[in-house]
């Protein structure tokens, strides 16, 4: 034999351990593509959603307008925040966030459960 007849014989001999490997790995793809189906993990190219976009200039309310509207909640009768959120449509981070500034500006203080306007 030759040189290249004894190449040509280990080529093939690696030709075909390659192609049980490829048919293992084939089999191993189709059975975890098996299990998939029955799960309730994505796909492997899901993508999440979008974040929402924040608001543009024009959309945003004017300049204390979230202020006002917190302090006349809280004028008569002390609030948390979700029930501030629910009476004047503002996201509770910010109705938190407002309401602390507030309290260091000494236009609100804490009350027992809630917020409430200083005198």
């Amino acid at each position: 034999m030759s040189v290249i007849d004894d190449a040509l014989v280990a080529m093939r001999q690696r030709l075909g351990e390659v192609q049980r490997e490829a048919d293992e790995l084939r089999a191993a793809i189709a059975a975890v593509q098996a299990v998939r189906v029955g799960s309730s993990r994505p796909p492997s190219d899901y993508r999440r959603a979008a974040s929402p976009r924040r608001p543009t200039t024009a959309e945003r309310a004017p300049r204390g307008e979230n202020r006002r509207k917190i302090l006349d909640a809280i004028m008569t009768k002390a609030k948390t925040a979700g029930e501030i959120e629910k009476e004047t449509g503002i996201a509770t981070a910010t109705v938190s966030s407002t309401l602390l500034a507030l309290v260091r500006a000494g236009h609100a203080r804490k009350a027992a459960r809630g917020y409430i306007a200083s005198r």
